[in-house]
């Protein structure tokens, strides 16, 4: 493989006995290692041998980066490694040491072919590992942890209950859509200091303000236990929330309130089936906008009969139909008791509705309901995971969906042993999958009665799930727990707000995620007084850990990585306070980027819309002037090679490579910042000798002539 990095010959030209192009080296020279051979497995070894050389360094490095990964505890793997490599060969970082004496010619028949040199070569590659070195975790071991797509480092706030609330408000937030990054509205309930259950909405700019109060529809009763508990926002200040309240007669009543412009509506009701009851006890409980102004919202009621039963309504332009029934799975009771908990929708007239029903032999089940151009259909039964009860009280309380017949829904079921777990589910072609079970947190309690309570999905295969769960202690903590090609990581907590309660009492029942995996959580947890308060978990803003490499050209130009937390939504770049060019974005933890011209040190900042990473050590850059060459001693050698040159100048003391016309010589020492001491490779005429450093490559002048 050859590529930018390459810098000797390739294997070619007669060559016998070659191997390219390694990436690093290990010990390819004595001590030994050790290794078992079965018979006939390694020519006349049997049993235990030992032998040398880089091919033998592959089970190090596989052990190396398996200490890697286990070092990076709740983080994702190191992944794929070249990128980060290259990036600390090209700043000479201390986790790797560059290998620059002796060659690849084990039989010594090749003339010395490939040797290694300072820099990048043919023998050695990037050079050896310093594992347990450089950085403050584990060397390069730890640094590799950042090779992955980290998930944005999640920071916990309170969201103020709006003005006129109880001192203990039992806030919360239950539900949250964002049109961009800085356009997201969250919508829930709080008490008034009169002791009144109202609705309430909060909206996120560059920050998140207080919550305000949506009033109760017209006729609600003087405390209308109200609450908004689903909300969707096709574009930015256009959102739709929908929820339930109860009204002047007791009856409880299914409400949608809008938002345009920034101002929350007072809540309509939205009328439920013709066959509800009297108190239909009815609420919608999420809803999916496919188009401004084009709605549906999920949820149930009860009928004239008594029945529990799922419906669905359809906004259209503001004005809401009437809802209508959602029939259950054939298998369900003659009360199913079933609820609509969770909607998406892709495209007008098609989505999918997800909740539970009770059948006919009394088993709490989850099942899901599918929109075909504008009908919906009977519910069917969505499998529990293996290993749940006979009874699994099996829910599904969210769903995201990236194409028609490709979802996710999330929920909660109890499994043989009686504990309570959290579970997903995909669609795939249009079928459901039996329920996954998620590994809940580590420090979770045997029993941890967790349930995920919604989901934001990237596609199919990469989503976000948001929840809560009991740790081992018995305080309720909220988690959230990601899916990477299909398959569920283990599920984190994650910390409340600070001052927060001993047993803070945390959930999360709501999350939006946008570009680079970048997801927004809300729900309540207690105060430091034990009050009920609304939190957002959201990405914190972003941090620079390195810069790589962390000097260049005061002219500005060439390939600069970024390296640390929170920047998949990079907006811009600084080198002091000049902008740099953002090439690429290979994960949430590090971005490629093309620096202005500079002089001096300066510090490299990352804006997002989260806010910008502070200066720090770490995030330094310095400019650096060519090196210059003012003098060769001696300056004429043999055309075999081997001639010790000393190289005078200025700006030498950061030297990567010498070249000899196109012909790189071999760095044997670093006297000073003004004097080097180089080998001369083969040759002949006359050739001009040219230093590389990060600051560039020396301009040829008649004082740095060689002749052969």
């Amino acid at each position: 493989m050859r590529n930018r990095f390459s810098t000797g010959s390739p294997c070619g030209g007669g060559a016998t006995a070659c191997r390219e192009t390694p990436d690093v080296a290990a010990l390819a020279g004595p001590p030994y290692y050790a290794f078992y051979c079965s018979a006939g497995d390694c020519g006349s070894i049997r049993g235990w041998g030992s032998f040398y050389g880089t091919s033998f360094a592959t089970p190090l490095w596989a052990a190396s980066v398996a200490l890697a990964d286990r070092s990076c505890a709740a983080e994702p793997p190191a992944g794929f490694l070249d990128p980060a490599l290259y990036a600390l060969a090209a700043s000479r970082a201390d986790p790797l040491h560059d290998i620059t004496v002796g060659d690849n010619d084990l039989t010594r028949s090749n003339g010395g072919r490939y040797p290694a040199t300072a820099g990048f070569d043919l023998a050695t590659g990037l050079g050896t590992p310093a594992w347990t070195t450089g950085t403050a975790r584990l060397g390069l071991a730890g640094l590799l942890c950042l090779g992955g797509a980290l998930p944005a480092v999640q920071q916990a706030t309170e969201v103020s209950a709006p003005s006129g609330a109880a001192s203990d408000p039992g806030a919360s937030l239950r539900a949250i859509a964002c049109a961009t990054a800085t356009s997201c509205a969250a919508v829930g309930s709080y008490t008034t200091a009169s002791s009144l259950e109202e609705a309430m909405a909060a909206g996120r700019g560059a920050t998140w303000g207080r919550a305000t109060g949506v009033l109760a529809p017209t006729g609600a009763a003087a405390d209308p236990l109200a609450a908004l508990v689903g909300v969707a926002c096709p574009a930015v200040a256009s959102c739709t929330a929908v929820g339930g309240y109860t009204d002047a007669t007791g009856s409880g009543e299914a409400m949608t309130a809008a938002e345009r412009g920034g101002t929350w509506s007072q809540a309509v009701a939205v009328l439920p089936p013709a066959n509800a009851a009297s108190d239909p006890a009815a609420a919608l409980t999420a809803v999916s906008c496919p188009a401004p102004g084009r709605c549906v919202g999920v949820g149930g009621y009860t009928t004239g009969a008594g029945d529990l039963e799922a419906m669905v309504a359809v906004g259209n332009g503001g004005t809401w139909s009437r809802a209508t029934e959602v029939q259950p799975p054939a298998n369900a009771a003659a009360n199913p008791g079933a609820w609509l908990r969770g909607v998406a929708c892709t495209a007008v007239g098609s989505c999918v509705g997800v909740g539970s029903y009770t059948t006919g032999s009394g088993d709490v089940e989850s099942m899901a309901s599918v929109e075909t151009a504008g009908t919906w259909g009977r519910a069917t039964a969505v499998a529990p995971p293996p290993g749940a009860a006979a009874n699994p009280r099996a829910v599904l309380d969210g769903v995201a969906c990236a194409a028609p017949g490709e979802c996710v829904a999330v929920g909660s079921l109890t499994d043989v042993a009686g504990h309570g777990q959290a579970m997903a589910v995909a669609e795939i072609a249009g079928r459901w999958a039996r329920g996954v079970e998620i590994p809940q947190p580590t420090d979770a309690r045997v029993d941890p009665t967790a349930s995920l309570d919604g989901v934001s999905c990237g596609s199919l295969t990469t989503c976000v799930g948001v929840g809560s769960y009991v740790d081992r202690s018995g305080r309720t903590r909220a988690m959230a727990a990601a899916a990477s090609g299909g398959r569920w990581a283990r599920a984190v907590g994650l910390a409340p707000p600070p001052a927060s309660s001993a047993d803070p009492g945390a959930v999360l029942q709501g999350v939006a995620c946008g570009a680079g995996g970048r997801c927004v959580g809300v729900g309540a947890y207690a105060d430091a007084s034990g009050s009920g308060q609304a939190m957002v978990v959201q990405p914190a803003a972003p941090s620079v850990s390195r810069v790589l490499p962390a000097r260049g050209p005061a002219a500005g130009g060439g390939a600069v990585w970024i390296i640390g937390r929170g920047l998949s939504g990079v907006t811009a770049v600084r080198f002091g306070t000049e902008p740099a060019r953002v090439d690429g974005v290979a994960s949430d933890a590090e971005i490629e980027v093309t620096p202005p011209k500079g002089a001096g040190t300066v510090s490299v900042t990352v804006a997002t819309a989260w806010g910008t990473s502070p200066a720090s050590v770490a995030s330094r850059y310095t400019y650096v002037t060519p090196p210059i060459i003012t003098r060769l001693a001696p300056s004429r050698g043999g055309p075999a090679g081997g001639t010790l040159v000393r190289i005078f100048g200025r700006n030498l003391s950061g030297v990567v490579a010498v070249h000899f016309g196109s012909t790189r010589g071999r760095v044997d020492r670093v006297v000073s910042a003004s004097e080097i001491e180089v080998t001369s490779p083969r040759g002949s005429g006359a050739v001009d000798v040219t230093a590389t450093t990060a600051g560039g490559t020396s301009v040829r002048v008649p004082a740095d002539r060689f002749t052969y």
